[in-house]
């Protein structure tokens, strides 16, 4: 009697809810396969060598043991963790401080959300091409503005430290237009009497951030750093339309080199290297920032 209701109920269930699922299941499969087969050419290229002339050869991990021997590859890493450490660092505190202005419910609130959030949804071409007209050497008016500070001309993308700052800006930019997102819907699930308690106990806005915005709003601050963080270690458009990894590899990334590789010198089994490399990578950035946050979470 026990096992026939749950058959019972699942027969109610499979009829009720069946034809909905058939309806949806063709999307479900047209969507595992665009994520499932690229998968597996990306580590089945990975493993073989591809030549000019299409013949395909089994390397096994040569492939990744040059890569690794590579001080190039070395200084794509570096510069890979650079750039996302930047844009974190930059973004997150420009989304709280947005976040606050446009979740406070004064009169331009809702002109200044819009406008924040142009970046987010410009395309990354067109934000770098943007970048690269304000930095134009010869009438860029960021160039003017650097000229009139010093007495004399400042190309920042000519040196290797300017250039890396130009792109982590440039990112940081475009990204925190989804931290302000997120965080700002946090921001207005919090009650405004926890606030008012709070005055009345005599905190001062800082410890109000500290006390109660901060840890109220800590699941979304950890859903777009996760967002933001493999949209950065994947941004190849982004930096290569403003720097093309210049000077030298002074800004290039894993996802530009990869880039590079594929659509440049067309070594489609290098590029398939530094693809599973890269998938590597955002699994223990996700990973680390699981076990951070999860850890100060259950120590709140």
């Amino acid at each position: 009697m026990d096992q026939a209701m749950p058959r019972s109920a699942k027969k109610r269930g499979l009829a009720r809810y069946g034809f909905a699922y058939a309806l949806v299941s063709p999307t479900i499969v047209l969507l595992t396969s665009f994520l499932i087969f690229p998968l597996i050419a990306l580590f089945y290229y990975g493993f073989h060598e591809t030549a000019l002339n299409g013949a395909i050869e089994f390397v096994g991990f040569k492939s990744f043991i040059d890569l690794f021997a590579e001080g190039r590859f070395r200084l794509d890493i570096v510069n890979t963790v650079i750039y996302l450490c930047g844009n974190l660092a930059i973004s997150i505190p420009l989304g709280y401080i947005t976040a606050i202005l446009v979740s406070s419910g004064f009169r331009l609130a809702g002109l200044m959300r819009t406008t924040f959030i142009i970046p987010w949804v410009m395309a990354p071409v067109v934000s770098a091409l943007l970048v690269r007209t304000l930095l134009n050497p010869t009438d860029g008016p960021i160039i003017d503005l650097l000229t009139w500070i010093y007495g004399e001309p400042v190309y920042p993308t000519l040196t290797a430290a300017g250039s890396m700052a130009v792109i982590v800006l440039h990112s940081a930019w475009r990204s925190f237009p989804l931290i302000m997102l997120l965080l700002a819907a946090a921001m207005t699930s919090i009650s405004r009497e926890v606030y008012e308690a709070a005055r009345l106990d005599g905190a001062g806005r800082w410890q109000q951030f500290w006390f109660i915005t901060l840890p109220l709003t800590r699941t979304a601050l950890f859903s777009s750093m996760l967002a933001i963080s493999v949209f950065t270690i994947h941004d190849a458009e982004g930096v290569f339309a403003v720097t093309r990894g210049g000077p030298g590899n002074a800004t290039e990334t894993v996802a530009v080199r990869l880039f590079k590789e594929a659509f440049v010198s067309f070594n489609i089994g290098q590029a398939a290297t530094l693809g599973v490399v890269l998938v590597v990578l955002s699994i223990l950035i996700i990973l680390i920032q699981i076990f951070v946050f999860g850890r100060r979470g259950q120590g709140a």
